[in-house]
Order: C-alpha cells, then structure tokens, then sequence
C-alpha cells in the first residue's frame, strides 16, 4: 500500500507541470559584536558607483565606496571595491533574495570577508548597514531588521 501512495504522490506532483519549487532564504538576527568576530573587515563610507559584472555566468555588484573610515584593510586613495551577488547585466538577471541593496550616494557601514583577494560583504543584507541621521544623532539601520535594537539599529557615534 505504501509504494502505491509514494507512487501516487510522484505522478501527482513529480509530473505535474503547475507544480513549482520555490526556494527562500531566512535570517536569524547577528549582533555587532558577532559581525566583528566574523568579519574581516569593516568600513564606513559612500556608495560611489556601482557596477554589474558577469563572470563567467555568475553576475554580482561591484561597488566602489569612498571611504571615511576603514579596519582590516590596506587602502588606496580612500577608495574599495566591495562585492555582493546579484544584479543585472545584457537582460540578465540574478536575484539572490536577501543580498544588500547600494544606492548610488549613500552613506554605509559594511563588514566584510575577504575571499580570493576580494572583499564581499559578510553574511548577505546583515552585513550592510545604511547612515540614517535622526536630529543630531547618526544611526545605523540594517535592510534584514530595521525595527530591531541592538541588531538592525543602534548608534553610529
């Protein structure tokens, strides 16, 4: 009876073309604290620019920030590309769901890992922190958990 109904199931779903995998991606809150001991890196600056590149099929985002604050890294002119995956390039388009957003002028603090001499930000959108200015104060809001203290806001200064 047992192999009639797993037999039943894969005729049913297996063969079925409405049938569609969907895949997601979840996140668990990381603390700073956690970041700096996974990081290698970690910069305070502005999104410059932003640049799709397709290599050899694997689309990602190279993004140049102007830094005004930097750890872990030898630097150049104030200047880092960082990396993340995704973007579109030619009508082709990768989306990795829950990969940092960069916006062309905005003020960011990102940790960072270095991986073959390339330096990608840690842990997807929990790695990327936008510089929100509340009256006098600056704070950091991750894109993941914006609502949440101690891990996707806290103060800059």
């Amino acid at each position: 009876m047992r192999g009639k109904l797993n037999y039943l199931i894969i005729l049913l779903f297996g063969l079925n073309p409405f049938v569609h995998f969907v895949f997601a991606t979840t996140f668990e809150p990381i603390t700073i604290k956690s970041h700096i001991k996974e990081s290698d890196v970690l910069i305070n600056g502005e999104v410059s620019s932003i640049e799709v590149i397709d290599k050899g099929g694997f689309i990602r985002s190279k993004i140049t920030i102007e830094l005004d604050k930097w750890l872990g890294v030898e630097v150049v002119n104030n200047r880092v590309e960082i990396y993340a995956p995704g973007g579109e390039i030619n009508g082709k388009r990768f989306h990795v769901a829950g990969a940092p957003e960069f916006i062309i002028g905005e003020k960011v603090v990102v940790f960072l890992n270095i991986v073959k001499d390339e330096l990608w930000v840690s842990n997807l959108g929990l790695g990327k922190y936008s510089v929100k200015r509340i009256g006098k104060r600056k704070i950091i809001v991750n894109q993941i958990f914006p609502g949440k203290p101690g891990v996707g806001q806290m103060d800059l200064d």
